[in-house]
Protein backbone atom coordinates (compact mmCIF):
# COMPACT_ATOMS: atom_id res chain seq x y z
CA UNK A 1 0.00 0.00 0.00
CA UNK A 2 3.12 2.44 1.33
CA UNK A 3 4.88 1.40 -2.00
CA UNK A 4 1.88 2.17 -4.17
CA UNK A 5 1.79 5.84 -2.75
CA UNK A 6 4.93 6.25 -3.23
CA UNK A 7 5.15 5.61 -6.56
CA UNK A 8 2.30 7.12 -7.87
CA UNK A 9 3.96 10.37 -5.93
CA UNK A 10 7.13 9.21 -7.90
CA UNK A 11 4.96 9.47 -11.27
CA UNK A 12 3.51 12.53 -10.57
CA UNK A 13 6.28 14.66 -9.45
CA UNK A 14 8.41 13.57 -12.50
CA UNK A 15 5.18 14.65 -14.65
CA UNK A 16 5.17 18.41 -13.49
CA UNK A 17 8.70 18.96 -13.21
CA UNK A 18 9.21 17.40 -16.85
CA UNK A 19 6.37 19.60 -17.82
CA UNK A 20 8.33 22.66 -15.79
CA UNK A 21 11.67 21.76 -17.29
CA UNK A 22 10.16 21.79 -20.62
CA UNK A 23 8.43 25.18 -20.46
CA UNK A 24 11.34 27.01 -18.82
CA UNK A 25 13.88 25.76 -21.66
CA UNK A 26 11.49 26.58 -24.04
CA UNK A 27 10.95 30.05 -22.92
CA UNK A 28 14.73 30.62 -22.42
CA UNK A 29 15.24 29.76 -26.00
CA UNK A 30 12.15 32.04 -27.36
CA UNK A 31 13.87 34.82 -25.02
CA UNK A 32 17.16 34.59 -26.96
CA UNK A 33 16.02 33.57 -29.96
CA UNK A 34 17.61 36.43 -32.11
CA UNK A 35 20.98 35.39 -30.67
CA UNK A 36 20.01 31.84 -31.50
CA UNK A 37 18.59 32.27 -35.40
CA UNK A 38 22.22 30.60 -36.00
CA UNK A 39 21.87 27.51 -34.23
CA UNK A 40 18.14 27.08 -33.92
CA UNK A 41 15.80 27.34 -36.60
CA UNK A 42 12.58 29.56 -35.68
CA UNK A 43 9.85 27.51 -37.11
CA UNK A 44 11.22 24.80 -34.65
CA UNK A 45 11.26 27.21 -31.51
CA UNK A 46 7.49 27.34 -32.69
CA UNK A 47 6.98 23.97 -32.50
CA UNK A 48 8.24 23.79 -29.37
CA UNK A 49 6.05 26.41 -28.22
CA UNK A 50 3.01 24.79 -29.77
CA UNK A 51 4.17 21.02 -28.38
CA UNK A 52 4.52 22.57 -24.87
CA UNK A 53 1.38 24.29 -24.93
CA UNK A 54 -0.31 21.02 -25.91
CA UNK A 55 1.67 19.27 -23.49
CA UNK A 56 0.14 21.44 -21.06
CA UNK A 57 -3.58 20.80 -22.18
CA UNK A 58 -2.82 17.39 -22.10
CA UNK A 59 -1.81 16.97 -18.52
CA UNK A 60 -5.14 18.82 -17.15
CA UNK A 61 -7.39 16.08 -19.24
CA UNK A 62 -4.83 12.86 -18.45
CA UNK A 63 -5.61 14.06 -14.36
CA UNK A 64 -9.35 14.88 -15.02
CA UNK A 65 -9.31 11.37 -16.69
CA UNK A 66 -7.40 10.05 -13.78
CA UNK A 67 -9.51 11.87 -11.10
CA UNK A 68 -12.74 11.22 -12.41
CA UNK A 69 -12.44 9.26 -14.99
CA UNK A 70 -13.89 5.31 -14.64
CA UNK A 71 -10.65 3.77 -15.87
CA UNK A 72 -8.79 0.21 -14.89
CA UNK A 73 -5.82 -0.55 -14.17
CA UNK A 74 -4.69 -1.01 -17.97
CA UNK A 75 -5.78 1.93 -19.03
CA UNK A 76 -4.29 4.00 -16.33
CA UNK A 77 -1.17 2.08 -17.31
CA UNK A 78 -1.32 2.93 -20.84
CA UNK A 79 -2.06 6.59 -20.39
CA UNK A 80 1.40 7.01 -18.14
CA UNK A 81 3.66 5.25 -20.26
CA UNK A 82 2.03 6.89 -23.70
CA UNK A 83 2.17 10.49 -21.96
CA UNK A 84 5.92 9.94 -20.71
CA UNK A 85 7.01 8.75 -24.97
CA UNK A 86 5.01 11.72 -25.49
CA UNK A 87 7.24 14.13 -22.81
CA UNK A 88 10.59 12.50 -24.24
CA UNK A 89 9.25 13.67 -27.90
CA UNK A 90 10.30 17.20 -26.31
CA UNK A 91 13.76 16.71 -26.69
CA UNK A 92 13.83 14.20 -29.53
CA UNK A 93 12.64 18.47 -31.51
CA UNK A 94 16.17 19.40 -30.40
CA UNK A 95 17.57 16.77 -32.29
CA UNK A 96 16.09 17.97 -35.85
Amino acid sequence: ELFQKLRRVIIILFIIFEILAQAFLTRILFKFKEELKNYINPLLLKIKITFVSLIIFITFVSFALLIWGNLDSSHKHMLEWNYFSFLLFYYIIFLL
